[in-house]
């Protein structure tokens, strides 16, 4: 059984996860916004928001964040889930 008041975790380790995660999001999203600036140049150009190139945005919108969870389960959550488990425990 588990038993939550048996050690407390430091917050600098709650603080630490969520500087990793926060990291991370901001280093995967460029690639979307990237992207994304240029879908929307496109549209404002030719001054039509219906353009056909949107399914091929949303297949690689798709892609992206499917890739993205999946290297962060990969490296990260290996490295830190236990960190992660502990930042739980702080706010209960």
């Amino acid at each position: 059984m588990f038993n939550r008041f048996a050690e407390k975790p430091n917050i600098s380790e709650c603080l630490h996860f969520i500087h990793l995660l926060l990291g991370f999001l901001g280093y995967w999203i460029m690639y979307p916004v990237l992207v994304g600036i240029a879908f929307e140049v496109m549209a404002l150009y030719f001054n039509d928001f219906n353009r056909p190139e949107l399914p091929a945005f949303a297949f690689f919108i798709a892609i992206w964040m499917i890739t993205m969870v999946r290297y962060w389960q990969r490296v990260q959550v290996k490295k830190f889930i236990i960190s992660f488990l502990k930042c739980l425990l702080c706010f209960l």
